[in-house]
C-alpha cells in the first residue's frame, strides 16, 4: 500500500480509532515500538550506545566465539538510520563499525568478505554525510589510521576501501 492510499484510508477514521491503530501497531511490531519510543523520547545518544553495543557484541563476545553476523550489524545500522538520527550520529555509528572491523582484523587476521563489502557501502554513505556537513575534522584521522593498517596488512581490502577513505581524508 502506498503512503497516499494509507493517508486516504486513515482520513476516514476518528482520532480514537487512529490511536487504537497506533497502539495495536506498537504491540504488534518491535520496529514500530522502537520507532514510537524514539519519536516520543528522542535520546539519540542512548540509542547510538545501544546500536554500538549490538555491533560490538558481534565482534567481541565476553563468552564464546564471536559470530560476526553481517545481518545483525546491517540491521542495527539500518534501523538506527531509519529512526531519523542526526547526520553526525549516523557517521559515528558507521565509523564505529569501521573501527571494529579493523580491530577484529588486527586480532584475528580474517574477516568475512561480506563485512568489507558492507563497509564499502556504509563508508560511501558516511563520506557523503561527512563532506556535505563538513565533518572531515572529526573523521579524517580515523579514516587515515584504518587505511594505513589495511595498506600494510590487507592490500586487497585497501584497494577496495581506499577511494572512499581518501575522499574523507582529503576534503
Amino acid at each position: 500500500m502506498s503512503k497516499i492510499k494509507l493517508q486516504k484510508y486513515l482520513a476516514n477514521f476518528s482520532k480514537e480509532e487512529i490511536i487504537e491503530i497506533i497502539l495495536n501497531l506498537y504491540d504488534a511490531r518491535a520496529e514500530a515500538k522502537d520507532y514510537l519510543e524514539f519519536f516520543l523520547n528522542p535520546n539519540e545518544q542512548k540509542r547510538m550506545d545501544k546500536v554500538k553495543s549490538i555491533i560490538y557484541k558481534e565482534f567481541f563476545k565476553t563468552r564464546g566465539y564471536p559470530r560476526t553476523r553481517i545481518t545483525v550489524c546491517r540491521k542495527a545500522i539500518k534501523d538506527f538510520i531509519s529512526l531519523g538520527a542526526s547526520h553526525e550520529a549516523q557517521a559515528e555509528v558507521i565509523f564505529f563499525y569501521f573501527d571494529l572491523v579493523i580491530q577484529y582484523l588486527q586480532e584475528n587476521h580474517f574477516i568475512k568478505p561480506t563485512h568489507i563489502k558492507a563497509l564499502e557501502i556504509y563508508l560511501n554513505d558516511a563520506q557523503n554525510i561527512i563532506t556535505t556537513y563538513r565533518l572531515q575534522d572529526r573523521y579524517a584521522q580515523r579514516a587515515r589510521k584504518n587505511l594505513e593498517y589495511l595498506n600494510k596488512s590487507f592490500p586487497a581490502f585497501h584497494e577496495l576501501l581506499a577511494p572512499v577513505c581518501e575522499e574523507i581524508i582529503t576534503n
